[in-house]
């Protein structure tokens, strides 16, 4: 390298200004995207591959916005759902008392009857809200559940008895095993009813669910906001079957 300390100073400038025009051409290719493979080597375009990068993300950005405001929607749908769910249940208990009232009509205190008619309803309304009927009317533990409810029903039915022996208008209560039959059959009828509203009911959801499906763009929200919903209303549905 002794020809360097021999080098005048307009060599050096020369030499200066090639080494920075060299640096701008090579940073220039790497920047505007030139690829080209010497050896082992890969040269690849940095900004063309930043560019790339940036546009992903706002895709993937703008891809998870919408999927939010979907599972908003969803939401929001199957809130729905519930609702009219629940109105059509207590729909269903008010028309019992029409089949219930029957045992009382001509009786010198028909509002005892009415009476009894709101404990029946009362003890359905506590299970409408306080139950998850979906899982308490299963195949699997609706027997069980039935003859709980119909329990209860018997208990306040005998409460109501002992307290109408001694009332002054005359009213005497049938005995229970007069009436048992009809008042069973009854609630056989409201419970067929709340299984065939629930099926209904989740057969809508899992329609929306199939439906809204292919709109999601992402897949971890796909999978949370449909996929195991899809699945958890499949199985509540199989089960009620």
């Amino acid at each position: 390298m002794e020809w360097l300390s021999r080098l005048p100073l307009y060599g050096w400038i020369f030499l200066t200004i090639i080494i920075f025009v060299a640096l701008g051409v090579l940073v220039f290719l790497l920047l505007r995207g030139f690829k080209g493979k010497f050896g082992p080597l890969e040269i690849g375009g940095l900004r063309e591959e930043l560019d790339s990068k940036i546009k992903e993300a706002k895709e993937e950005e703008a891809n998870i916005r919408e999927d939010n405001d979907l599972g908003i929607e969803l939401k929001k749908f199957m809130d729905e759902v519930d609702e009219n769910l629940h109105a059509d249940l207590i729909a269903k208990i008010e028309e019992i008392d029409k089949r219930v009232i029957e045992f009382f009509v001509g009786s010198e205190c028909e509002f005892q009857g009415f009476r009894f008619i709101s404990s029946i309803k009362k003890e359905l309304y506590n299970r409408i809200n306080y139950n998850d009927l979906k899982t308490r009317l299963k195949t699997s533990g609706r027997d069980a559940y039935i003859k709980r409810l119909k329990n209860d029903i018997r208990n306040e039915y005998d409460h109501i008895y002992r307290l109408t022996l001694n009332l002054k208008c005359g009213l005497k209560y049938p005995d229970f095993s007069i009436v048992e039959q009809q008042l069973f059959s009854t609630v056989d009828w409201v419970i067929a009813e709340f299984i065939r509203l629930l099926k209904s009911r989740l057969e809508e959801k899992i329609a929306k669910y199939k439906e809204i499906r292919p709109l999601f763009k992402t897949e971890t929200r796909r999978i949370k906001h449909v996929d195991i919903q899809l699945k958890r209303n499949q199985d509540y549905l199989s089960a009620l079957s």
